[in-house]
């Protein structure tokens, strides 16, 4: 035991080798445990190697547990009192009470001043339906048509923004992959609130590899400020700018020094300029700040939790449309993803999908609408592929029967020719080439048609009997003679 030693990363040994028997004898063990074990090991029931697990899983568990009893419960993560300290949560005095063993971690946890920048949930919780006298979810007021898709989600962005999704109704504070097994949330808002909920867990920097708070991934392009200023609003009026690294809110003076906020943003923030109103009023549809709508929500008198009135449902809007994937990740998934045309020339070419719909191969109206319907997530891209297969071999696209070219007489004729030869104007040019009319309908026209196939020939003869006969049959049967077949 005097020969196997082992490097602690905690503890007062911390980062010093130690040997088996040195640790044995440590506090880390009881007196009944260090017997026990010696017994084990002389009688041969152990080895060396056991040993040393045994014992390394017991100063684990001794830390952790230390580490609970002395530190206070953050965000994500457990938060030292020194922590707290330097971000002048607790003053001197409680510092040294908690150094001493006079008070503890929980009991400071108590106060409110201190609660508000650990676990502390000031966010709008949910909604207060007044007819009914119904306290409920924001996702649930969304999926009952009580708020619009847009107003919900930006609430359901600020909660993850600022710690958790709340259950009103259970005084439940979860995490985003938590509140989505619970069913509080629905799984299609999945990635964007995880992606909110990066301004509690933290972003990382490409460059250095660290982690960093939302306002520095603000400001190192990491985040479209559009996006950032919502929850950075929704932080500063829920409790405070949050530390991700050290996983607790900080008071604003602090969150300066850190520079993990400015003085200028927080100027901004605190304006009710037009500009500086990304949420929406569900009662009255207007643009608001995030102050603006806790200003008007009623204190829960049995959890304590923000809540939202509305005496009606909110207006919905002319055309609202919900997206599964952006404009970034519908582009990324299909240039992934090949299609072999079903075009003469092309049938050797694989092309991604992304080049298909954004070529001349499809009518322009048909490729906007199987873009929203991907996006939307109401066809796959196993079912977008089928669907442009029969268009173009509905169509005939490009070569037999081209929307830019017309079969005539005699040959194929292509809108260039007709544009040139001023059988069509430049518009109905521009609209052709833009997929915008149909080459059928303008053939139809009177004026284009007469050019092509002309007023229409002498066709034939009729006889007194009202009889329908060829030039031909007619000559042959003696109404015409042969020189005027002829010339007809």
């Amino acid at each position: 035991m005097t020969q196997a030693t082992v490097e602690l990363d905690y503890g007062p040994f911390k980062g010093r080798k130690m040997t088996l028997w040195e640790i044995i004898h440590s506090d880390y063990l009881t007196e009944e445990q260090r017997l026990e074990l010696i017994r084990q090991f002389r009688s041969g029931k152990v080895t060396i190697e056991k040993l040393l697990k045994i014992i390394i899983t017991i100063v684990e568990e001794k830390e952790a547990k230390k580490k609970e009893q002395s530190s206070f419960k953050g965000l994500r993560d457990h938060v030292p009192a020194d922590t707290l300290f330097d971000s002048k949560i607790i003053d001197k005095t409680t510092f040294d009470l908690l150094q001493q063993g006079k008070t503890t971690p929980k009991k400071v946890s108590e106060n409110p001043n201190v609660s508000k920048y650990l676990q502390g949930t000031e966010s709008i919780a949910g909604i207060y339906l007044e007819p009914t006298k119904e306290k409920m979810s924001i996702y649930q007021a969304m999926k009952k048509k009580l708020l619009r898709h847009n107003t919900g989600l930006s609430l359901l962005e600020a909660q993850a923004a600022t710690g958790f999704i709340v259950d009103p109704v259970k005084n439940q504070c979860l995490s985003v992959d938590e509140a989505v097994k619970a069913g509080l949330v629905g799984p299609e808002l999945h990635e964007k609130l995880l992606s909110a909920e990066k301004a509690v867990t933290g972003y990382k920097d490409p460059f250095t590899g660290k982690k960093i708070s939302l306002y520095e991934a603000m400001q190192k392009d990491l985040i479209l400020k559009e996006h950032a200023i919502p929850l950075l609003q929704a932080q500063m009026f829920s409790g405070g700018i949050i530390d991700p690294v050290k996983s607790h809110r900080v008071p604003t003076d602090v969150a300066y020094q850190k520079n993990i906020f400015s003085k200028e943003v927080a100027k901004t923030l605190s304006e009710s300029s037009d500009d500086n109103k990304p949420f929406s009023d569900p009662e009255t549809d207007e643009n608001a700040t995030y102050k603006q709508l806790k200003d008007k929500c009623q204190k829960d008198k049995d959890t304590g939790l923000y809540i939202l009135p509305l005496s009606k449902p909110q207006s919905p809007t002319i055309v609202e449309k919900t997206y599964l994937y952006t404009e970034e990740q519908t582009q990324s998934d299909l240039t992934n993803t090949q299609i072999d045309i079903p075009i003469e020339g092309l049938a050797d070419k694989p092309m991604n999908l992304w080049d298909v719909m954004n070529s001349n191969l499809l009518p322009e109206h048909e490729r906007q609408k199987l873009l929203e319907e991907y996006r939307s997530g109401k066809i796959t891209k196993e079912r977008m592929i089928i669907i442009i297969i029969e268009i173009m071999e509905q169509r005939e696209v490009v070569i037999h029967d081209s929307p830019l070219s017309y079969k005539t007489i005699r040959r194929r004729i292509t809108i260039e020719e007709l544009y040139n030869a001023r059988i069509i104007d430049l518009e109905t040019y521009n609209l052709l080439k833009q997929g915008k009319r149909d080459i059928r309908d303008i053939m139809e026209m009177t004026s284009v048609k007469q050019y092509l196939y002309g007023t229409g020939c002498v066709a034939g003869v009729t006889t007194d009997s009202s009889a329908k006969i060829s030039i031909y049959q007619a000559m042959k049967r003696g109404f015409l003679t042969v020189l005027i077949m002829m010339s007809l």
